[in-house]
């Protein structure tokens, strides 16, 4: 040993001598030491040369190493295991990293040159490996066990070793950037294991395949903390390149997803107390913030050696599964780096942007809320159709003379057009299912909402917008820490808007109190007061909730309605109401235009009178008058109910009068005042409100103000009412008038009266909101000057009506009233009634009223033109000379004319009758129509028509030319003529043509010569149906024989769409007519051609109710869908609309229920009518697209969207995927109109579910489901299960057991527990009632049996107390606490203990069922994989029997142990994890998401252990079902295992959960 000493010592005094000594001696004694006959002294010399220098002794030995590889001999397992030896030697202090750096250094020795190629790549596969072994044997001991460690006291050299690991990766990374592509000629596949190697992404065993080195102890934990560290930003920027850079072996597509694993394990590491972060992004390196567009041109789809046709430029096209993986990594490094990439990605790249706001707001559907809707989803179609179209094109380049189309498209379905800074597009499903569990996993938007500089959150809040509801926000609150300082104010504010009582609720109600009552913080006070304040402009329901809010925070009782001392006492006392009364005067003058609240109009109008500041007083003062004008009626009645608003009102006007400078005189609508002497300039709503303001006031001062003589002062002087009455026809105007008249002020009323005629004061009187004065005064003036008022008189009756009316309660108007009465006499109103009568009643008016004289006429008139009776012509001439019966005459004339054609023989004769009565008629309308009738039959009469009525006589003239034109054609349908045929059909008026039969003949000659021609001489048929179609629509009282013609042109109706548009107004009758024939008689095209106009977005005219029954009549009409003959039972079918048709259904729906508004019990037949409607949206094939219709009705602006969706909700309540409204229970509650298929089947579950006989356990498990998620189905059958219930209670103690009676009432608490607060939205007071009759009859003799279901009855009790105190201790009265005193002397539990002392001692329900902070250790314990983890699960197996509550702590914990290597603890988790589902179906989704991965595992026990449970499980997943059968299939196929056994189980089970899912 003194030798050896001394020898070493020898050796370090020669290494001093000379630089070069080291590196022969170490190389001397490297080569012994691989030699077989060795020195022992070789390891404590390789020691002294580390400890002489360890830098450069590193980088010799990693020289000696490379030469040493160059040998032919593979000499890799040695140098391995020297340089364990080496390292051991040394005691781990090692250069490693200079090690590591030095082998990766360019080789220069000249032998490298002439090495064969196979040494070569076998070179770099040793070094690869010898750098990764560099980097594992660089964690020590002590490294390893801070690392096991569960104190994690001095973490600092752990944190020191991972990043000198992500500084030696950063440096592989570049050695195979840089050095390899120029040194070595490798295979691809080995230059892609080699990066995923040094970046510890490959299998730990492959890291010991050469020595076994690490061992099986300990592989897997170097690997571990080798692979979890820092991923520093050089590294990932140079991952990028290599992806790009076309000289390397490397897909670009493979760099993409070995840059997302490292992204996702580095977010995974600890990062709070982490400087640098693992994770940064500065935008320090040379490339900066390229790293976006570096990962979307990783996804760039290439394409090589294609020659495009010239002009031709290919689109930028990337792989679609790449780009939205890169999106999904930019979201990460976002998240990480809020200030560098998250800024970025903000202000320029939209797609990011919108990541990060789902991931923010935990709402991951498309559109954003945001976003517009209908014009996202435009833009979305659009962006889709041309994607389409381009990629087509570029297809079809590629395929060389192949034509593309959407059918045999290889490339359509896997690429996508983008182009940078361009709209968000609409991602796919799994996208954003695989963006939602990153985000839970890594915590993303926790990260992203802690951000406030930029400041993420609170603009997602200003771009939706504090008008709406932001529902997000409540949940970002609940899920945070009692830190409420880390969260935006309109945060905290919307929480608070949301009715949710608990303890974190209390606690951020005390944080606002303190920020509004502290006097400190301005800019969080003015947040707050502004987002409240903001919302008094919005709708009603986003009012009342500010207003509920703003009473909470100031402590007010919610249930006054009609205090407002919230606004006016509390706000106005806050400490820093100066720098916010701005914003709320701002806001409440918005809120003028919409309020309709008396009180709340009230005290608006008090504080901006009062607190606006000076600067700002006149524009509220304008904003005022003009709302005072507008809304006369609401206002006038706040006026009247409010005296200190009008006070107030009456001070601001006056100081406007008598501060304000004035306007300039030309402006419009500007009314000058002499004020004080001087000539003032007001605009004209300021004067027309100050006299509504006296008007008001009736001229009095109002209290002990003395304002109103101060105006009247000003308004009412000579000079000024002179000023104003010369203004009067300008400033008086429709609504002031009646205000004027009405005040009793003299001066008012003379102002009002000034410009207002006779004729106005007529129409005034006939308005019901007239003021009585008004009425009196205006009646008092048509008495006075009645002689003036008389021509204006008409409808005198009416008048009358209206004046008697007034009589009443006023005293004017009697002699105006006798006037009337003397006038209208019954002769005279039954003659005038009479001929007013239309064309098409004459005919029946004359019969009613002829007398046997009258009748006398029609028999002479036929004896005259059929029997030549010269007799009867003698006797008409004489009676027209005397002047008698002249108008009796000229009807009878009139009538025999329109129903028979006058002979021609007796043309002269006729001629010299009607002469003879056109001197003598004195009703010209009767003479009118006998002129037009026979004028055509008689030529020399038309002159005599065209002098007394010329427009007439045109169409008459113009008609029998156009008539003898047809006739004419039909003799002869020459070539050239049918246009003009069509042209003079088409001008033809038939309503008013004066003789219809010839009309109607001609027609039908040209309809009968078109058909028999068709085809030749120019004859087209199309043209003559659109002119028989225009004439349908013009004359809907020739309708019928049109519909007949149309039918012979058009059998199939093709022609409807010509009866479309908006601006065509088609009949009713017209179009239930069309509708009729098209349903009952057309073919398969016209009927879908039919139903596709009709649903489309644009208006088609047609009545949204006949629309409907076409739809229903399509539906019904077994002959269309069925065939003729067809004799099936099936009665109805269904229709297959696309979503956008779905949607215009709907609005048909709502458009038609519209209708019944304001009548009595209108809801009840909106819902009956909506019900009758509903099975057309309900189709088997609309399943798909009912959720996105659901989200479209909840954003409908028509008031019937939400009749329509609690409709849908009680038919279809899977439709609602994204849960269910307050709103939505509370209808659905309400409504006992009808009942539903839904209700129907939940009635026969029920009903299965407590039959003593059946039981049915899968019906239990559905409607404990269907409690958790739509409880509202389940309480309109409360009491059904009451009475099912109730039976048992009654039965004796033999029978009972016998029976099986205990598992109904087992089945009937759990279906109450899953209801939750729920219950208490209906009386539960009855089943509860029997619930505990039935604990403490029937439990006694088997209290263990029943503990568990005893215990969840007592939670439910103390639910009841909590909800409602008193109902509670009603229902538990001392008979049943004794009884439960019993119960609970036997099991000992502590929440019947405590419900006992709720009842007893009046202590609180509040509390927790256990305690959590006992529970922490054996958690730390299960994260941390501790060898008790089999134990603890055991032990919550045991205690979740009593407890289930206790699962949803170690939840995660328990589904991770779904993969685990055991079969006890993989059993254990998922008979745990389904016994939780089963107990609160709301936690599915996260045990469901660890069963997709469970069933991924590549382990194939992993996989059975799942199909095993998946029978349970498939029952539990609800809608969810079918996704998870695939899966199970999709797991089965590629792990090859059989389930012969569990196959008919899982078929069962998902018949049994579709039925009602």
């Amino acid at each position: 040993k003194p030798m050896a000493n001394f020898y070493i010592c020898c050796m370090k005094e020669l290494m001093a001598l000379h630089p070069l000594n080291m590196e022969h001696l170490m190389k001397t004694v490297i080569r012994n030491e691989l030699a077989n006959n060795r020195n022992g002294a070789n390891m404590p010399l390789i020691a002294a040369f580390f400890q002489h220098d360890p830098e450069k002794s590193a980088i010799v030995l990693a020289n000696i190493y490379q030469e040493l590889l160059l040998q032919p001999e593979d000499c890799l397992r040695s140098l391995r295991t020297l340089l364990r030896e080496i390292v051991r030697s040394v005691h781990y202090e090692f250069k490693f990293s200079q090690f590591a750096l030095a082998l990766m250094q360019e080789i220069t020795l000249p032998a490298f040159r002439t090495t064969d190629l196979k040494v070569q790549e076998r070179m770099f596969l040793s070094l690869n490996n010898l750098i990764c072994m560099t980097i594992l044997l660089s964690c020590k001991p002590s490294i390893r066990d801070i690392a096991m460690s569960t104190t994690k006291t001095d973490v600092l050299p752990l944190k020191k070793f991972q990043h000198d690991v992500a500084a030696m990766q950063k440096n592989a990374v570049w050695w195979l950037h840089k050095i390899v592509p120029t040194q070595y000629r490798i295979m691809a596949k080995h230059y892609y294991n080699s990066l995923r190697q040094v970046l510890f992404l490959d299998d730990a065993v492959n890291y010991s395949s050469k020595d076994s080195w690490p061992g099986d102890g300990e592989r897997d934990m170097l690997v571990s903390l080798c692979a979890n560290v820092p991923l520093l930003e050089n590294t990932l920027m140079r991952l990028g390149v290599l992806g790009t850079v076309n000289n390397l072996p490397l897909k670009p597509q493979e760099v993409l997803v070995i840059i997302n694993s490292v992204v996702r394990r580095a977010a995974m590491l600890d990062s709070d107390n982490d400087v640098p972060p693992p994770l940064q992004i500065t935008g320090l390196t040379k490339h900066n913030l390229d790293i976006i567009q570096m990962l979307i041109k990783l996804s760039e789809y290439k394409y090589h050696s294609v020659k495009f046709p010239e002009g031709y430029k290919p689109p930028q096209l990337v792989v679609a599964s790449h780009y939205w993986r890169a999106w999904q990594i930019l979201l990460v490094l976002a998240a990480f780096n809020p200030s560098t990439v998250g800024v970025l990605a903000w202000e320029k790249h939209p797609i990011l942007k919108g990541f990060m706001e789902m991931v923010i707001t935990n709402n991951y559907e498309f559109p954003l809320n945001s976003m517009n809707y209908q014009e996202t989803m435009m833009l979305e179609k659009q962006l889709c159709a041309a994607e389409e179209s381009d990629i087509l094109i570029f297809e079809g380049h590629l395929a060389r003379g192949v034509k593309i189309t959407k059918q045999n498209s290889q490339l359509l379905n896997q690429l996508m057009v983008v182009k940078e800074g361009g709209p968000m597009r609409k991602p796919p499903q799994a996208v954003l299912d695989q963006t939602r569990l990153l985000a839970m996993e890594l915590h993303l938007g926790h990260k992203l909402c802690k951000v406030r500089d930029p400041n993420f959150l609170l603009d997602i809040i200003k771009q939706q917008g504090t008008s709406k509801s932001m529902s997000w926000l409540s949940e970002l609150v609940k899920n945070s820490d009692n830190s409420f300082e880390l969260l935006p104010v309109p945060c905290l504010c919307e929480f608070l808007l949301q009715d949710i009582q608990n303890t974190k609720r209390h606690i951020l109600l005390k944080r606002l109190q303190s920020i509004l009552h502290s006097s400190s913080d301005s800019t969080q006070t003015q947040e707050i007061v502004s987002y409240f304040i903001s919302k008094m402009s919005a709708c009603y329901p986003v009012r009342y909730k500010a207003i509920k809010g703003l009473k909470t925070i100031f402590n007010r009782p919610l249930e006054s309605s009609d205090s407002e001392d919230w606004l006016l006492v509390d706000l106005v006392n806050i400490p820093l109401h100066s720098t916010v009364c701005v914003t709320v005067s701002a806001e409440l003058q918005k809120a003028l235009l919409l309020e309709q609240s008396i009180s709340l109009l009230g005290a608006y109008l008090i504080y901006i009178c009062t607190y606006t500041p000076p600067n700002s007083r006149t524009s509220a003062a304008l904003d005022i008058a003009s709302v005072i004008i507008n809304r006369n009626h609401i206002m006038c009645r706040v006026l009247e109910a409010n005296e200190k608003a009008l006070i107030a009102l009456l001070d601001l006007f006056l100081e406007i009068f008598m501060s304000f400078k004035g306007l300039k005189k030309g402006d419009q609508g500007v009314i000058g005042i002499t004020i004080n002497g001087k000539m003032k300039h007001f605009n004209k709503e300021i004067v027309q409100a100050e006299l509504v303001l006296l008007a008001e006031a009736r001229g009095r001062d109002v209290g002990n103000n003395s304002n109103v003589s101060k105006l009247k002062k000003i308004l009412l002087s000579p000079d000024v009412m002179k000023q104003l009455q010369n203004s009067s026809e300008h400033l008086c105007s429709d609504t002031l008038t009646p205000i004027l008249l009405g005040s009793g002020v003299e001066e008012l009323q003379d102002l009002a009266v000034k410009n207002l005629s006779y004729e106005k004061m007529i129409v005034l009187l006939k308005e019901f909101s007239l003021p009585e004065t008004a009425a009196d005064f205006i009646l008092q003036r048509l008495d006075k000057n009645l002689r003036e008022v008389t021509p204006l008189l008409e409808d005198e009756e009416e008048l009358l009506s209206h004046i008697q009316a007034w009589r009443i309660n006023v005293d004017g108007g009697e002699e105006i009233e006798a006037y009337l009465q003397s006038k209208t006499t019954p002769e005279v109103m039954e003659t005038k009634e009479f001929y007013k009568q239309p064309d098409a009643v004459v005919k029946m008016e004359v019969e009613e009223r002829l007398d046997c004289a009258q009748k006398e006429w029609s028999q002479i008139l036929k004896d005259i033109f059929e029997k030549d009776c010269m007799e009867s012509q003698s006797h008409l001439i004489k009676y027209c000379l005397q002047k008698k019966n002249i108008e009796e005459i000229c009807l009878t004339l009139f009538l025999w004319v329109q129903d028979n054609k006058l002979p021609s023989r007796h043309e002269q004769f006729v001629t010299v009758v009607v002469q003879i009565l056109a001197e003598n008629c004195s009703n010209k309308d009767i003479l009118e129509k006998l002129l037009i009738a026979i004028s055509p039959f008689c030529k020399s009469l038309v002159s005599l028509h065209k002098k007394l009525f010329p427009d007439s006589c045109v169409n008459s003239e113009s008609g029998d030319s156009k008539l003898e034109l047809l006739f004419d054609w039909c003799s002869n349908p020459d070539t050239g003529r049918f246009k003009h045929v069509i042209t003079t059909l088409d001008s033809i008026n038939v309503s008013k043509f004066p003789n219809k039969r010839s009309l109607g003949s001609a027609w039908q000659k040209v309809l009968k010569t078109s058909v028999l021609n068709n085809g030749k001489y120019g004859i087209d048929l199309k043209e003559l149906v659109e002119v028989v179609v225009k004439k349908m629509i013009e004359s809907p009282e020739c309708s019928g024989i049109f519909m007949d013609w149309l039918q012979i042109l058009s059998p199939e109706l093709t022609c409807f769409k010509m009866f479309l548009g908006e601006g065509k107004e088609v009949p009713v009758s017209l179009q239930r007519y069309i509708l009729n024939m098209i349903c009952s008689s057309c073919g398969w095209d016209t009927l879908h051609e039919c139903i596709n106009c009709l649903l489309r977005p644009e208006k088609t005219g047609f009545d949204e109710s006949l629309i409907l029954d076409f739809l229903q009549g399509c539906c019904n009409n077994e002959r269309i869908w069925q065939g003729a003959n067809s004799k099936r039972g099936t009665s109805k079918g269904s229709l297959k609309l696309n979503s956008d048709q779905l949607e215009q259904l709907c609005v048909l729906i709502m458009s038609e229920v519209s209708k019944y508004e304001g009548e009595g019990n209108y809801q009840d037949k909106q819902f009956v009518l909506l019900s009758w409607r509903l099975p057309l949206i309900l189709s088997p094939f609309h399943q798909p697209l009912l959720p996105d219709l659901v989200s479209k009705l909840q954003h409908h602006p028509s008031k019937s969207s939400k009749l329509l969706t609690l409709c849908l909700y009680l038919a279809e309540p899977t439709a609602f995927t994204g849960g269910t409204s307050t709103n939505l229970i509370n209808g659905a509650l309400a409504c006992t109109v009808t009942s539903t298929s839904c209700d129907a089947l939940i009635h026969q579950l029920i009903t299965n579910v407590c039959d003593n006989k059946k039981n049915s356990a899968s019906g239990y498990v559905l409607l404990r489901r269907l409690a958790s998620y739509h409880p509202p189905l389940i309480l309109r059958h409360l009491d059904l299960l009451t009475s099912a219930l109730g039976t048992p209670t009654s039965v004796s103690k033999n029978e009972f057991i016998k029976s099986n009676y205990g598992a109904v009432f087992v089945s009937i608490i759990g279906i109450l527990e899953a209801l939750g607060s729920h219950l208490f939205k209906r009386d539960a007071s009855a089943i509860l009632k029997e619930c505990i009759t039935f604990a403490t009859q029937h439990t006694k003799n088997e209290i263990r049996l029943y503990t568990p279901t005893i215990i969840k009855l007592s939670q439910i009790l103390l639910l009841y107390l909590e909800k409602d105190r008193s109902g509670a201790l009603e229902l538990l009265d001392k008979d049943s606490t004794d009884k439960l005193k019993k119960i609970e002397n036997k099991i000992r539990d502590p929440i019947l203990t405590k419900l006992l002392n709720c009842v007893v001692n009046g202590g609180s329900p509040v509390g927790v069922e256990f305690d959590e902070s006992s529970m922490a250790p054996y958690l730390a314990k299960m994260s941390a994989d501790s060898p008790e983890t089999l134990s603890i699960l055991q032990d919550l197996d045991a205690g979740s029997i009593k407890k289930p509550a206790v699962l949803r702590m170690f939840l995660h914990e328990i589904c991770r142990r779904m993969t685990s290597d055991s079969v006890e603890c993989r059993t254990l988790a998922h008979k745990l994890a389904i016994r939780h589902v089963r107990q609160v179906p709301r936690d599915s989704s996260v045990v469901f998401s660890y069963i997709e991965a469970a069933l991924r595992s590549s382990h194939h026990d992993v996989v059975k252990s799942v199909v095993s449970e998946i029978p349970e499980l498939i029952l539990l997943s609800g809608p969810e079902s079918a996704r998870l059968v695939r899966l199970v299939f999709c797991a089965v196929t590629r792990s090859n295992i059989d389930i012969t056994s569990e196959f008919m189980m899982i078929m069962k089970t998902v018949i049994t959960s579709s039925d009602l899912f």
